[in-house]
């Protein structure tokens, strides 16, 4: 599908340049190609990473653990993430360097060295995060962080290696003939100014005048989006939700009035009768079953003689997904059964379908809150170690957890409450299935934690530079605000064309992580991190002499770069200055004391 997608719109782009600028079709084709290139390489790099994946991974991984259909989803949706993000991050770099007079082989150089150890830093974090997901305990979500985490190093080793050679062939027809007109003027550095007064520079000067303000607008929107998580039900979803006229509604719509709501919900007590007794308490307890609140009907075949196994099937009178049918399974678990079977040996197990959604709806939402406590100290103590400080981390994981809330809290809108789910075409209000809040999570987490790393690691770079905070914030927004910005949009038209006419689950996910990653990019990563970082000020960048000690050195920017030529921009927006390549051999030794020093406010 992204396949034919990619040839669509570059054929589509050939012929508006055909049509509109009357070329001949070869140099339509030559041009056309050339400026929607930057999009076809992230697609394709995200494509090889995904094929490695299922064609190279999946074989090895299945002979390890289990891999399910849903497994193979997730590591796609996780590679084609954070393959369009790897991409962008390191061809922006590529590109900036062309544009300060760097050859080819030079600026494919800078990138990988500084935006390429970003990429690699951030698919670390991402990793072992996922496999994090190994803490919930249950095989299905084993197999899926595994096979997710798979395709991010398959990803990362794809944009280091793959992606390089593939600069290295387009060159400079990665600029747009703009750039290349004036640099081939000399004007390289004036252009790339100009660059700087985009949207991106104008939003950083926005939060920056008022970052009080608009970090309480941003907390806000993400307040009220996030609200509905907190009542979440998980569990569930049977077809009477489905939308009205699917065949799967009409089917439960005539059986239901004529044989209960309950008759797809059947519950199946499987029971060990040792010896006589224990055969005629479980007897007691057929016969007592259909006086229990919430049972329809108990039915149990006949025994045969000395046979140590029963059997009896439960019909509750609500449906599958009825909060009541959950509570009669704790009724018989917590109170008819042990009352059934005490005194004697009878040992009765509840199962089927339903009683096996609602175990694991149970032992998901219950270890839910430690995978997210987990991934959150794992992303604070690896953004600790690369950049430094403390107070970054710590509004990083926040953050994080923040974005994730939001899409959770989105689909507990549309999804439980059914508010909107009419128009969108996903049936009536129903539990979350269990299974999307971990592929929301997983994949959110992904792509916030490499917007964070990309944001961040570009305002520590100009931090150590110049050991201005009020800057360095400007300067990361600036110019790491369009990259994901456009990351984003393309990964929103990748999820929301999940959402509309598909299955309740693929629905859900689409809608859920559609809205998440815009806002992750705009709310939060664009908005609430920039403005909380200028107010903390210069503590940003504060970190313990004992941590110190205790933490290894990793340098995620790299050594100082070969487009260190200063640029012609204004103060206010200047982004591309690389005046103190020296202070990167002392970068890693700023700590608490030396964050009361003055900083250079605008």
């Amino acid at each position: 599908g992204i396949v034919s997608d990619d040839a669509i719109v570059v054929l589509e782009n050939i012929y508006r340049f055909i049509e509109e600028k009357r070329q001949h079709p070869f140099k339509a084709a030559v041009e056309a190609t050339k400026e929607i290139g930057l999009a076809v390489m992230a697609t394709t790099l995200s494509l090889v990473a995904i094929f490695l994946f299922h064609g190279l991974g999946g074989v090895v991984a299945s002979h390890v653990v289990t891999l399910s259909s849903t497994s193979l989803t997730m590591a796609a949706l996780i590679g084609l993430g954070v393959g369009i993000d790897y991409a962008l991050f390191i061809v922006n770099r590529f590109r900036r360097s062309l544009m300060t007079g760097a050859s080819v082989p030079d600026a494919i150089a800078v990138a990988i060295g500084t935006s390429g150890r970003a990429v690699v830093f951030a698919g670390v974090t991402v990793m072992v995060a996922l496999l994090g997901m190994v803490v919930v305990g249950l095989g299905v979500l084993t197999g899926m962080s595994q096979a997710a985490a798979v395709t991010v190093l398959f990803t990362v080793a794809a944009a280091i290696t793959l992606l390089p050679a593939l600069l290295g062939i387009l060159g400079h027809r990665v600029l747009s003939r703009k750039q290349r007109s004036a640099l081939a003027a000399g004007l390289g550095t004036s252009a790339l100014a100009a660059g700087h007064r985009s949207l991106s520079s104008r939003w950083a000067l926005l939060g920056q005048r008022a970052p009080r303000r608009t970090a309480l607008v941003a907390l806000a929107l993400i307040a009220v989006l996030a609200a509905p998580f907190a009542g979440m039900r998980v569990g569930s979803a049977d077809a009477s939700s489905d939308p009205a006229g699917s065949p799967t509604r009409e089917y439960v719509d005539l059986m239901a009035p004529a044989f209960g709501e309950g008759v797809d919900a059947t519950l199946l007590l499987m029971a060990r009768t040792p010896d006589a007794a224990s055969a005629q308490a479980f007897a007691s307890l057929v016969a007592v079953l259909p006086e229990v609140q919430g049972v329809a009907s108990a039915a149990a075949p006949p025994a045969q003689d000395g046979q140590t196994i029963a059997l009896v099937a439960v019909t509750p009178t609500t449906s599958a997904q009825a909060q009541e049918t959950q509570d009669l399974v704790a009724t018989l678990r917590d109170d008819v059964i042990p009352a059934a079977a005490s005194g004697t040996q009878l040992e009765v197990f509840v199962g089927g379908e339903t009683a096996t959604n609602i175990d694991l709806s149970q032992t998901l939402m219950g270890r839910l809150p430690l995978y997210l406590g987990l991934i959150a100290l794992l992303g604070f103590v690896l953004l600790a170690i690369a950049f430094r400080s403390i107070l970054v981390p710590l509004v990083g994981a926040v953050s994080n957890l923040a974005t994730i809330c939001v899409g959770l809290g989105v689909i507990t809108a549309v999804f439980q409450h059914g508010w909107g789910s009419q128009l969108l075409g996903v049936g009536s209000g129903a539990p979350v299935m269990y299974i999307v809040p971990v592929i929301i999570v997983g994949v959110m987490f992904g792509l916030s934690m490499d917007y964070q790393v990309f944001l961040v690691s570009r305002m520590h770079e100009e931090w150590v530079h110049t050991r201005d905070n009020a800057r360095a914030v400007r300067v990361g927004v600036t110019e790491t605000g369009q990259v994901i910005a456009a990351a984003a949009t393309i990964m929103l038209s990748v999820f929301a064309s999940f959402s509309f006419g598909g299955e309740r689950i693929v629905s859900a996910i689409g809608i859920g992580l559609a809205i998440a990653v815009i806002v992750d990019a705009f709310v939060v990563r664009l908005t609430l991190v920039p403005a909380v970082m200028r107010l903390i000020g210069a503590r940003n960048w504060a970190y313990p002499r004992w941590a110190e000690r205790i933490t290894p050195h990793v340098s995620v920017e790299g050594p100082a770069e070969a487009d260190s030529d200063e640029l012609e921009v204004p103060e206010v927006l200047v982004g591309a200055t690389r005046s103190m390549p020296q202070a990167f051999a002392g970068a890693n030794r700023w700590t608490d004391d030396d964050a009361s020093g003055s900083t250079r406010e605008p």
